[in-house]
């Protein structure tokens, strides 16, 4: 053993194996003896190892250290500039400004808080202290309400004003006797919190969304159009998506054909609101011969149809961001916008599914 401290090619190999001798069994006296190391450095290596060891063993981030999208130092450096000029500014009213190639508002907090830039109110802070009713006059108001409740707030202060000449306002006794009232009766607690159920079918086709979005004005024709989607739950895409005149069960039916012919499969369930075109006796016969469900959410309850009321939500700002484009900002109170236009703001448009045609009474392609 007096020979092994030759065996390795560097100092580092021995003191590496030095520090593993003691895991082996080995003494102190017997390690330095062996590998020709001072007890005090076999102590002090030892602890370097362990703290080494200690942080290899830590949790690292699997992710980049940096983000891939970070902002630029020039327009990062413009928002700042800007969030200095205007302290008082939203970063939504920021992000306006900065222009269409601005980060999002999100990102412009995260940038305030990084230099940290606070935004200021832009109302001043109060000069005079608030005015607080004297303890005496409130004490005399629920000694009066205590004694003669079945008072009203103007007799009190009439009294008060003209017997004992206490100056108070009649919505000051109003409150004040609200809060006794509310002392004497307190409310029953609130109605425990819903028990949300979010669902999900575990393969396409077993469950169709259906509604329609809100009216449409075609400012070419001046025709007012109905925009009908349907959405399957499994994959979130839209098995049909078009403009129609009607908005009616016969129209819903027609787009159910054109959707089961395309995608050659009839869905197991339909789901949908308590609108009129989708609870008639036609619709309804029709989904019974087939086979599908038809399901209809609670009324008053739009969080059953939630995935297609969140697409609906997206294409509404969608159509108010292209009518700003073409419009002034004054006359964007109305929302009339030409489908030509949205189409060709979004090429690939917002229907990513298959959008049949619809032919009208006359035989006319709308």
């Amino acid at each position: 053993m007096a020979t092994a401290s030759y065996l390795f090619s560097s100092k580092e190999d021995r003191r590496l194996h030095a520090v593993l001798a003691p895991f082996k069994g080995e003494s102190a006296a017997q390690i330095c003896s062996t590998f020709r190391i001072a007890r005090s450095d076999l102590y002090k290596f030892r602890a370097r190892a362990l703290a080494a060891m200690r942080q290899a063993l830590v949790d690292q981030h699997r992710g980049p250290k940096r983000a891939q999208n970070r902002l630029a130092a020039a327009r990062e450096q413009q928002v700042v500039s800007s969030c200095q000029r205007h302290p008082t500014r939203r970063s939504y009213r920021a992000r306006e400004t900065l222009g269409p190639d601005a980060p999002s508002a999100r990102t412009i907090q995260r940038i305030r808080i990084r230099h940290g830039l606070a935004r200021l109110p832009k109302r001043a802070p109060p000069s005079v202290p608030v005015r607080r009713v004297p303890v005496r006059i409130r004490e005399r108001v629920e000694y009066l309400l205590k004694l003669r409740p079945h008072l009203g707030p103007e007799r009190i202060r009439w009294d008060l004003q003209n017997h004992e000449r206490l100056a108070i306002s009649t919505s000051t006794i109003k409150r004040v006797k609200r809060k006794r009232y509310e002392a004497l009766h307190p409310a029953p607690p609130p109605p425990p919190a819903p028990v949300w159920r979010f669902y999900e079918r575990r393969h396409p086709h077993r469950l169709w969304h259906a509604d329609f979005m809100d009216k449409i004005i075609l400012t070419d024709t001046q025709q007012t159009v109905h925009q009908l989607t349907l959405q399957d739950d499994y994959s979130r895409g839209y098995v049909f998506c078009d403009l129609l005149l009607d908005h009616d069960q016969r129209t819903v039916i027609r787009a159910l054909i054109a959707a089961m012919r395309q995608w050659q499969v009839i869905p197991n369930a339909l789901l949908s609101d308590n609108g009129s075109p989708f609870k008639r006796t036609l619709i309804q016969t029709f989904c019974r011969k087939l086979g599908i469900r038809l399901i209809h959410s609670t009324v008053r309850h739009p969080q059953t149809n939630g995935k297609l009321e969140r697409a609906f939500q997206g294409w509404r700002q969608q159509l108010v961001t292209v009518r700003r484009r073409i419009a002034p900002p004054p006359a964007a109170a109305k929302l009339h916008v030409t489908v030509s236009d949205h189409a060709a703001s979004q090429p690939d448009g917002p229907c990513h599914g298959y959008c049949a045609p619809y032919h009208d009474s006359a035989g006319e392609a709308v």
